[in-house]
């Protein structure tokens, strides 16, 4: 071998034969791939001859976000555009991730009822920027709430209680963790209970009604039951109320004209005087 580089200088002093020996240059495959499926797009693949630069391209899709090259499932670049020399045949596959917009919770409205040093009845609103799929709520990490349902405004209502006074609050949603800053309203107890007092009683005066707007249905269905016998009976009832009430009315009547007719008497009997006087 008398060099390896393309361009050889010497000085001709004698004949000399000189051969130059080439061998192919190797080429390489750059196949590129995506996941998942439609979230982006990916260019720079192809054949490459050894040693050539490569630039490789990752676009995400609307509504997603790129993450990293992977290879072999091992992380190879975080850079949406890879470069490197092809010294080998590659595989790599683009890897994105869907752009889902932190949560807002807003609008929180927290109060808490101390019933006792270890009994804190509690509930809280708010309204999210999304709507998820699962949503829990936890105070000063005990159990979860329950979940109440959605008012009128939207709003998430839980309600729960703690064994003191609650402070720091978890909402899961979706899988992440948000901690808010919430600040909690103490209502009276006192109130509370009356509220509850109250309530039980109205719920007592419609059952009282239901019972009242119940029993003269029962009644008819009772009498229908015995037969027309039953409805005899209850016929013959309301004749008799009814002729009581005449009676009374009579009565009543009787009274007025018997009042009447011992007026005039008494007024002719001093008219009748007075003349014989005079």
């Amino acid at each position: 071998v008398l060099s390896e580089e393309s361009f050889y200088f010497f000085t001709a002093t004698e004949d000399i034969q000189v051969v130059a020996n080439f061998e192919p240059i190797e080429e390489y495959m750059v196949t590129l791939s995506l996941t998942p499926s439609e979230s982006g797009e990916v260019s720079g693949g192809g054949t490459y001859k050894q040693g050539e630069e490569v630039i490789v391209t990752a676009t995400a899709a609307e509504g997603y976000l790129f993450l990293h090259w992977l290879e072999n499932d091992e992380v190879v670049s975080e850079e949406a555009e890879y470069l490197f020399e092809a010294l080998s045949d590659r595989n790599l596959i683009a890897v994105f991730e869907e752009d889902i917009p932190p949560v807002e919770i807003t609008d929180i409205t927290a109060r808490q009822t101390k019933v006792s040093e270890s009994i804190h009845v509690a509930y809280i609103l708010f309204r999210l920027s999304v709507e998820p799929d699962y949503v829990e709520v936890s105070v000063n990490g005990e159990a979860p709430f329950t979940f109440v349902g959605i008012d009128d405004e939207g709003r998430y209502m839980f309600e729960g209680i703690t064994e003191s006074e609650p402070e720091e609050v978890e909402i899961e949603i979706d899988g992440e963790i948000y901690t808010p800053e919430v600040e909690w309203e103490d209502t009276d107890a006192a109130a509370a209970s009356e509220a509850v007092i109250e309530e039980e009683k109205q719920e007592k005066k419609e059952e009282e009604q239901e019972k009242k707007d119940v029993e003269p249905a029962a009644s008819l269905k009772k009498s229908d039951s015995g037969g027309d016998g039953g409805l005899e009976v209850e016929d013959e009832k309301a004749d008799e109320a009814d002729k009581k009430i005449i009676s009374d009315d009579d009565m009543e009547d009787d009274t007025i004209i018997e009042e009447v007719i011992t007026k005039d008497v008494n007024e002719e009997a001093q008219t009748k005087k007075t003349l014989d006087h005079s």
